[in-house]
């Protein structure tokens, strides 16, 4: 943190605000999904039209968490979340309310401002601690955030069952009304909105862009969700014809890669203080890569069952747990007058990259169902999430 930074920054804000900020990013994405056929449905249009809105909700997030990061460096933390909830909020009415499909679909796409939440958080984070303390406090929220995409699902799937798909995006309302409120009385101006040009600002984000060690950091986290991504993506397509799982069944197993993950957060919020965060981020994708080659070698070997599959997605959900608060403290880190830019360009990263592989696994797993295709995928995901950051350093040294 910058002495311009430190002296400007305020009490720092509850660490239960930002769970919630971020609980409420991962709920926007799935919380509704068990009503996609009710949606296509009511609104008399084809189950892919309203996954092709998935598909672009996620694009949209990428793009916006571009501009909301250096929007929040600009103008400061508060103002740029405050309105990116607001927006979230009167777009979930606009959902619920929605009269036709194409309604619906632009209001979908306006809740994605809700992204900000998680880019800004980190930043908000990153401006009141020092790294190995910024690591620790996001393995924290972190962990207790990823109970939503566990449980959010099966939420929406009772509201939908005991009112219809609309109660989802009441909820979807009321939570961003209460957090909006949170927000107003609990949040201060973590940092002061940056005092150069625009044009200075522009010259400080191209040295940001072409830096090998903010890069290395932003792709060890990118490469890193991309496992989780194929895991999610690709383990649907298995499960009945390979496992003959049922979808409560199926529904169980999906969350080990979160339970995992979760685990690996406990352990870097209690040890990003005491050990260095290279050597955490390192750790962490080594154990994800061991867990996965030896799934792989077992499948290969003709012994495999979903025991083994669920034992190594729970290996590369530790080491990603491990790495990725780490690693994103380090990335914001870089340059610290500009975590929110670097918070948004990662988290862009992140999502570009889980969405590519969400193409890539679906498509093979359609034309040749394998769990060992699928691990295999997931150890490329975790080789590029281990290898890139130690190539990217070198060529940092090798620069200076």
């Amino acid at each position: 943190m910058t002495t311009t930074q430190a002296a400007s920054v305020s009490r720092p804000p509850s660490i239960v605000t930002l769970i919630l900020l971020c609980a409420l990013t991962a709920l926007s994405l799935n919380m509704f999904l068990p009503s996609i056929v009710e949606i296509s449905q009511e609104f008399a249009t084809s189950y892919a039209v309203i996954g092709a809105a998935i598909a672009a909700y996620l694009g949209f997030t990428a793009v916006l968490q571009l501009i909301l990061g250096p929007l929040s460096d600009r103008y400061g933390r508060r103002p740029v979340l405050l309105t990116c909830i607001a927006i979230f909020t009167l777009a979930s009415a606009g959902c619920w309310l929605a009269t036709d499909v194409w309604q619906f679909m632009v209001f979908r796409m306006l809740q994605g401002f809700i992204i900000g939440a998680w880019a800004i958080s980190m930043a908000i984070i990153r401006d009141n601690y020092p790294p190995a303390k910024a690591a620790s406090m996001m393995g924290y929220v972190a962990m207790a955030m990823a109970i939503a995409p566990m449980t959010g699902p099966m939420l929406g799937g009772i509201l939908a069952e005991i009112f219809n798909w609309r109660a989802n995006f009441l909820l979807y309302l009321i939570l961003g009304c209460l957090i909006w409120l949170i927000c107003w009385f609990d949040l201060s101006a973590s940092a002061s909105p940056t005092k150069s040009s625009l044009a200075q600002q522009w010259r400080e984000t191209r040295t940001l862009v072409q830096s090998p060690e903010f890069w290395g950091f932003a792709l060890s986290i990118a490469f890193g969700v991309s496992a989780f991504y194929t895991f999610i993506s690709g383990i649907p397509a298995l499960a009945e014809p390979l496992f003959s799982l049922q979808p409560t069944e199926l529904g169980f197993y999906m969350g080990t890669i979160t339970a995992g993950y979760m685990l690996g957060n406990y352990l870097s919020g209690r040890y990003a203080t005491r050990v260095p965060l290279g050597r955490l981020i390192l750790l962490g994708r080594i154990i994800a890569v061991l867990g996965l080659v030896a799934s792989l070698i077992i499948f290969a070997a003709g012994y495999g069952n979903l025991y083994v599959l669920i034992a190594g997605t729970l290996c590369a959900g530790l080491g990603n747990g491990m790495s990725i608060p780490a690693a994103n403290a380090s990335a914001l880190s870089v340059h610290p007058q500009l975590t929110g830019t670097a918070a948004g360009i990662s988290g862009a990263a992140a999502v570009a990259s889980g969405s590519i592989f969400t193409v890539i696994i679906s498509s093979l797993l359609a034309s040749y169902p394998s769990t060992s295709l699928l691990l295999l995928v997931m150890l490329v995901c975790a080789l590029l999430a281990l290898v890139l950051p130690i190539w990217l350093s070198k060529v940092r040294w090798a620069h200076h």
